[in-house]
């Protein structure tokens, strides 16, 4: 008898004691970063003419969104307009306020070719 109590005592002390650890469980995963954002100034705006400063050798270009984007017009930027059907170079001078242009740029600060829509 005293071995069956000793039996019953070792499984009861055995249910009590504390379960051994399981495997460690893994930290979860940090949440993946955001994609990053379109770039401020994108490479094509179309638009209309806003503002030109033949001197300063600027334009402002009026978005669809009503935001207003400035850029550099350096010598080799290029200035095309439908004449008759065909694209002819034109001096930057020629574009007027309020004229419809499409404009190309690689930094986003300055025009690389602006082209002018038929009047």
């Amino acid at each position: 008898m005293t071995s069956a109590r000793a039996c019953l005592a070792a499984l009861l002390l055995a249910s009590l004691a504390p379960a051994a650890p399981g495997p460690k469980k893994k930290a979860p995963l940090k949440a993946p970063r955001p994609t990053p954002a379109a770039p401020v100034h994108p490479g094509r705006v179309a638009g209309e003419v806003a503002n030109t400063d033949v001197i300063g050798n600027t334009i402002s270009v009026r978005c669809a969104d009503k935001t207003t984007r400035e850029y550099r017009v350096s010598e080799t930027t290029r200035v095309v307009r439908q004449i008759k059907g065909k694209p002819e170079t034109v001096p930057f001078e020629d574009i007027a306020v309020g004229e419809p242009v499409e404009l190309f740029s690689t930094d986003g600060k300055t025009a690389r070719e602006i082209r002018a829509r038929a009047r």
